[in-house]
């Protein structure tokens, strides 16, 4: 999954719940321009609720305004379209 304000890869992070560890899933930094990202944090509560290995990018610092939002979204277009997640 991908969100921004311009269209470039900038940081990505992958989370997958384990078989160890049920309170939260881990979360791995793949590549990133700032330490300040959402992306580990979002990934994980993505792979906690659905389930799945989940791959994210954002070009947002996690002081963004827009993240609650962002995150109120994406878990409506969960609720709505389950087939797509």
């Amino acid at each position: 999954m991908w969100f921004g304000s311009s269209p470039r890869l900038s940081n990505m992070a992958v989370a997958m719940q384990t078989k160890y560890d049920t309170s939260m899933p881990n979360g791995c930094q793949l590549m990133t321009e700032s330490a300040d990202s959402l992306s580990i944090p979002l990934a994980q509560k993505l792979a906690k609720k659905t389930g799945k290995q989940v791959f994210v990018s954002s070009d947002l610092s996690s002081d963004h305004k827009m993240v609650p939002l962002i995150e109120q979204r994406i878990f409506e277009e969960m609720k709505l379209y389950p087939e797509k997640f």
